[in-house]
């Protein structure tokens, strides 16, 4: 006889970063005594390793397209959504049955779903709503516009898709777009088992910090530019993580010309690298330009998580959080004098100064909490209970 899980769990983008998402949502799930499978879609077996979790072998015979999505050539991307689409309904038929429940990871705009049906149609479908700038970023689209005439076209007649979203800025977006409340579950992209408390340094330094891969959208020129200005020995700033881009790059190393206290890791920091980065750090300094709309900040809860403040610029979702906990230090956004006063404040006040409020704010994200949340949204509306 067939084995019925609660829950079966893949991701559908191949995007790395997001196969620990799907992991952490299979230890929940446990946690909270759901029988859970994940499947070999992609690369769930290499990147999802928890041995205490089943895996689900796809059949070889079911061939996997071929490139990737993210290719540069137009025509080559089209060809491989199509067998990717292709490849996800032979994939969908093959699971049909073994869940109650399926997550299928991460939702894009150009996300094909006419795959869905293929596991149920009412066999309800979880998708990770990344976050609502993926659709406004990407084709510069107004959420309350052309998104909306999407969702309602494509996703929004499904009853039987639901949303998992990280906070309640990004719930509030997609309901915005139409989604109703009852069909969103939140979910941290980040937790802990308890509060974490960080120590700091006192060697008459602020470590200041900006980590993480280097786009477009993160101006670090602009702190270079305000440390240049404040003229301080006693100022460390240091940029870890690789450019996207030559040109990037080769930004970030004029405006560091002359300037004392900049410290520069460009490439991918191992996890031993990214530890020893926030051990040394007083503030995470966050530069990041508007995206269009509300985003995560994995980067700013990195920090958080582990004790740390921020200085952060004053748009969202950066704004709501260090207003609503007052867990660090806002700025506008392309005003150097506004930043340099930012990081003198953050000078004058040291790190320790927020750690109180920043252990209010890790409550979000215990472990234990989250599950018992989770637990009861998904037997309210999945109707799903053990």
């Amino acid at each position: 006889m067939m084995k019925k899980y609660d829950f079966v769990l893949f991701e559908n983008s191949r995007i790395v970063n997001h196969y620990k998402d799907l992991e952490i949502l299979a230890q929940i799930l446990q946690k909270a005594n759901y029988t859970v499978a994940i499947a070999d879609v992609f690369e769930e077996k290499m990147y999802c390793n928890d041995s205490s979790i089943e895996h689900i072998p796809v059949p070889e015979n079911i061939f996997k397209p071929f490139g990737h999505k993210r290719n540069k050539n137009v025509i080559v991307g089209q060809i491989y959504r199509l067998q990717l689409n292709a490849y996800l309904k032979r994939v969908a038929s093959f699971l049909r049955g073994k869940a109650r429940a399926f997550y299928v990871g991460s939702l894009f705009l150009n996300t094909p779903i006419g795959w869905i049906d293929k596991l149920g149609e009412d066999t309800p479908v979880l998708f990770w709503g990344l976050r609502s700038v993926v659709f406004s970023a990407k084709m510069n689209l107004s959420l309350s516009g052309l998104l909306s005439r999407y969702l309602n076209r494509r996703l929004l007649p499904k009853a039987n898709i639901k949303y998992i979203v990280s906070d309640a800025l990004i719930r509030d977006e997609f309901i915005s777009c139409g989604i109703s409340a009852d069909n969103i579950i939140i979910k941290p992209e980040r937790l802990i088992p308890e509060q974490v408390s960080h120590i700091f340094i006192s060697n008459g330094k602020l470590n200041l910090l900006s980590i993480g891969a280097i786009r477009e959208k993160k101006k670090v020129e602009q702190c270079i530019d305000a440390i240049h200005n404040l003229n301080d020995s006693d100022l460390v700033y240091t940029i870890a993580g690789k450019s996207k881009n030559d040109v990037i790059e080769g930004k970030i190393t004029q405006h560091s010309e002359g300037v004392n206290g900049i410290v520069r890791q460009n490439k991918r920091l191992t996890e031993e690298e990214y530890e020893d980065c926030f051990e040394h750090c007083d503030f995470l300094m966050i530069c990041d330009a508007f995206m269009g709309s509300t985003s995560s900040s994995g980067t700013m809860n990195d920090a958080l998580l582990r004790g740390i403040p921020v200085i952060a610029p004053d748009h969202n979702p950066f704004k709501y959080y260090v207003e609503t906990y007052n867990i660090g230090i806002l700025y506008e956004f392309g005003n150097i004098d506004s930043l340099c006063n930012a990081i003198q404040l953050a000078k004058n006040r040291g790190g320790g100064h927020y750690s109180y409020n920043i252990a209010i704010y890790q409550n979000l994200f215990i472990e234990d909490k989250v599950c018992l949340s989770i637990k009861r949204d998904l037997e309210n509306i999945l109707r799903i209970t053990v």
